[in-house]
């Protein structure tokens, strides 16, 4: 088994080892140094969040966090992530970080614990059901290509909705706040 010393708290410096961890952990979904201070600088008293990192011999080869959903907002429920690189798998490093996320969350009686998966990445599933957390929500991830979009076909939706005296605006329009989150996330939860 693994040393557990090897894990600590991820630090800014860490951003561009863990943006390449996460890619090639997931090359779907690549990730940036600056998506990772960018995230960590959003701000919500509420929210319980951590991230911790496994180094071994200078190089960044697992990490794992937990963090709760501000649209979502429940304070007893946290969404668990993470990821080793390929090719340090089966040592021993992804459980020891997941007992290390435990080690902060189950004093707090959690009453759920989810997990941030994508179905495709076949041996975090894996890793997740051999330890016997089941499949309790699958998201649907919908893409456009943005450069052969033809808007063209959404002329008739655009006039409807316009004459229903509906705008659509950016979000970035809206003044943020608990209630603006909470109509985001009754809306979320509608569709």
């Amino acid at each position: 088994m693994p040393e557990r010393n090897r894990i600590r708290p991820c630090e800014a410096g860490d951003y561009p080892a863990l943006a390449v961890l996460q890619s090639a952990c997931d090359p779907e979904h690549p990730v940036s140094a600056a998506d990772f201070a960018h995230a960590d600088a959003l701000v919500d008293d509420r929210i319980h969040r951590a991230r911790y990192v496994w180094r071994e011999s200078g190089e960044l080869l697992g990490y794992a966090g937990y963090f709760q959903f501000s649209m979502m907002y429940d304070p007893d429920r946290f969404a668990l992530y993470g990821g080793v690189r390929p090719e340090a798998r089966r040592r021993g490093i992804g459980t020891a970080l997941l007992e290390r996320l435990l080690a902060d969350l189950l004093p707090r009686e959690p009453r759920t614990l989810g997990f941030a998966q994508w179905e495709y990445l076949g041996e975090g599933m894996e890793f997740l059901l051999a330890r016997g957390y089941p499949e309790i929500m699958r998201d649907i991830e919908s893409r456009v290509d943005l450069a052969g979009f033809d808007a063209g076909a959404f002329a008739a939706s655009t006039r409807r909705v316009a004459t229903a005296g509906l705008r659509l605006v950016p979000l970035t329009e809206l003044a943020d706040g608990e209630d603006l989150r909470r109509r985001i996330r009754d809306l979320d939860m509608a569709v």
